[in-house]
């Protein structure tokens, strides 16, 4: 019940263009388009809803085939959305992967550290999880990431995360998803993922949530949304469903769905006040990707 509200309530907010967006403030529409698509399929939900969304997001395509975070950037890119876009091709319509992949891996800088292409990203253009959603990427099309995984395991912490930055949602889960997906499968990265989730269960409160506040910011993301992206990146470090955080950090999300079916993410944290940028879409998205994994029942 609790997915079939979830999905049903990012099925109202799509636009009449095929994007899923927040409707006040569409700076993300691209991205969340790319996030609540893969939701969706996963849930096997809403067939036409995908083909919709898929639909706008060949209208946002630059030459090479690769996307932006929203309109106002179409004919850039931003390695992330066409990472997480390359990740929902290789599951809907495989036979478009490899020459975006190609695209991408042209990008792959020398030193192995990514740069996230993204405009409006002023302050950290290299964050962790660029570099790990980039090379999640090119495995898709068997291409070899370089010095791209050396770089970024020497970006891990003594503690086991790979830290947070307001530019990323401020929340740690957020680089360990996509690094936890590069790194689960790859018995040399072993240490790595044994780190990532000591770090992960360590942090767990005892709700059952994970939460840290953005220092300095006005706004946060919710601990809603930070608990799915902790249950996410615990799902592709090949943690058992069953886990007893899973289950409590499950339990957790389902307390926190509204009657509308959506989850809570709090906001972007801009420190601006004039402007402000919720996150319900992507942290509904999210949840409901979580919830599926993890089976969880009330």
């Amino acid at each position: 019940e609790a997915l079939a509200r979830a999905a049903a309530a990012l099925l109202r907010v799509q636009r009449a263009d095929g994007a899923f967006a927040d409707g006040k403030n569409p700076l993300f529409e691209t991205w969340e388009t790319v996030e609540v698509a893969a939701a969706l399929v996963d849930v096997g939900e809403a067939r036409p809803g995908v083909e919709r969304a898929l639909d706008y997001l060949k209208t946002q395509e630059n030459d090479e085939g690769l996307i932006c975070h929203n309109r106002k950037c179409r004919g850039g890119v931003c390695v992330e959305t066409s990472a997480e876009y390359l990740h929902l091709l290789a599951r809907v319509r495989p036979q478009a992967v490899r020459s975006r992949v190609e695209a991408l891996g042209r990008r792959a800088p020398a030193d192995g550290g990514w740069l996230v292409g993204n405009p409006d990203v002023r302050e950290v253009r290299d964050f962790p999880s660029v570099t790990a959603f980039a090379l999640g990427a090119l495995r898709l099309g068997g291409l070899d990431g370089g010095p791209g995984a050396t770089w970024l395991a020497t970006q891990q912490t003594p503690a086991g995360d790979l830290g947070s930055a307001w530019e990323y949602y401020a929340a740690p889960g957020y680089a360990l998803w996509p690094a936890l997906r590069l790194w689960g499968p790859r018995a040399e990265a072993a240490a790595s993922v044994r780190a990532a989730v000591a770090f992960i269960r360590s942090r767990q409160r005892p709700d059952g949530s994970w939460f840290e506040a953005a220092p300095d910011r006005p706004r946060t993301t919710s601990p809603t949304l930070q608990t799915a992206l902790m249950l996410v990146a615990l799902r592709e470090a090949g943690v058992a469903p069953s886990d007893d955080a899973v289950r409590r950090g499950a339990r957790f999300l389902l307390t926190t769905q509204a009657a509308d079916g959506t989850f809570p993410g709090g906001f972007f944290p801009i420190d601006a006040e004039r402007y402000v940028k919720d996150e319900t879409v992507f942290a509904t998205a999210k949840a409901l990707e979580a919830l599926r994994w993890a089976g969880a029942t009330p």
